[in-house]
């Protein structure tokens, strides 16, 4: 039997701080299938030419290719709307489409109207917690934070948390994906307070489960966190540092059988979350020595420095001692590739001048 529409927004993903980022949904079959209870109208011409289209639709997104992938997705849209009416079960699902180009195409006020559109038709159809919702919230939780109606965007997130909280156990790690929504809108609106309550929860939960279980998601909201509990806590380690980071280190320990995977980073001085400046030593200073110190580091699977040295001659051993103890108590925002956390080699400089 062939499928009618695999909805793109269930592809799309998720921004963090108004970025699109990684937070991907899975896609699911839809309920438009031909002659099924959905498509009460049949295989016609028009439905066989949006069955191809759609997979057209799919391709395009992926290819970025957001023009051409609108076109098709709007022709479906109006073949769905012909078929089936205004308010079928069907039509949300082109809408969303529609809407997930829009999005792409930056978009974000009509995406957002055809999204909260779809929304009602699926709640209309009986599908209040339908994954298909939850696509749609995901995505809107996105929108409203990038045009900074962060109240909208808890609500949204709110919602998923409660469709998560009536299929699943407190313990689930769906749970805990559902509760990164909340806690990210949280850090938004810059309550710290509730952030960090809610994020100490989602480690509670995933700390029960292998590392190598925890989604990709779940990884890339506790990496962006801990970027910000460094800089918030200028560069010391709490409770939740530590738990976050043994997480890390346990994930990269287990998904790489051939040892852990190193990246270069270059120059990464733009990249500290906490860079504190070293000490002008006074034995430099009676030199008057001078110059740019740079710095060797690698970086753990938390963003911590854990090796530093002189990467080339520097103008006084005093300034290249005061370099690479600064350097040590530097933090990075951990590089996750794939949702795997990795080490990263770089190059940290220090400009030492005489005032």
């Amino acid at each position: 039997m062939k499928k009618l529409l695999i909805p793109i927004f269930l592809l799309a993903l998720f921004g963090h701080h108004a970025t699109e980022t990684a937070r991907g949904q899975s896609a699911q079959v839809p309920a438009c299938a031909a002659g099924s209870a959905a498509s009460p109208a049949g295989q016609t011409p028009a439905l066989s030419e949006a069955d191809g289209l759609n997979a057209k639709v799919v391709q395009l997104y992926r290819e970025r290719k957001f023009d051409e992938a609108l076109t098709a997705a709007e022709r479906v849209l109006q073949i769905m709307e012909s078929a089936f009416g205004a308010n079928h079960r069907c039509v949300a699902d082109a809408l969303a489409n529609v809407a997930a180009v829009r999005s792409a195409k930056e978009e974000y006020d009509t995406a957002e109207t055809l999204y909260r559109r779809a929304l009602a038709i699926y709640d209309a159809a009986g599908e209040q917690d339908s994954p298909s919702v939850v696509g749609v919230l995901d995505r809107l939780v996105f929108l409203s934070a990038v045009k900074r109606d962060l109240d909208k965007a808890e609500a949204s997130a709110k919602r998923i948390v409660s469709i998560a909280e009536k299929k699943y156990k407190p313990q689930q790690l769906e749970i805990a994906r559902a509760l990164t929504y909340v806690a990210e809108v949280a850090r938004l609106k810059l309550d710290n307070k509730r952030a960090r309550s809610i994020y100490a929860r989602v480690v509670e939960i995933v700390e029960q489960y292998a590392p190598a279980a925890v989604p990709t998601e779940i990884r890339s909201s506790l990496a962006n966190y801990l970027g910000l509990l460094y800089t918030e806590e200028a560069g010391k380690d709490s409770e939740l540092t530590v738990r976050i980071n043994k997480l890390f280190i346990a994930i990269a320990s287990g998904a790489s059988p051939g040892g852990r995977r190193v990246v270069e980073g270059g120059v990464i001085n733009g990249k500290a979350l906490y860079k504190p400046p070293p000490e002008y030593p006074p034995a430099a200073k009676s030199f008057r020595a001078q110059g740019t110190v740079r710095v060797k580091v690698t970086l753990d699977e938390t963003g911590k420095v854990v090796e530093a040295e002189v990467f080339d001659r520097s103008p006084h051993p005093a300034l290249s001692q005061a370099a690479v103890d600064a350097a040590r108590r530097a933090r990075f925002l951990p590089t996750l590739l794939d949702g795997e956390p990795v080490r990263v080699n770089g190059i940290i400089t220090y400009n030492f001048v005489l005032r």
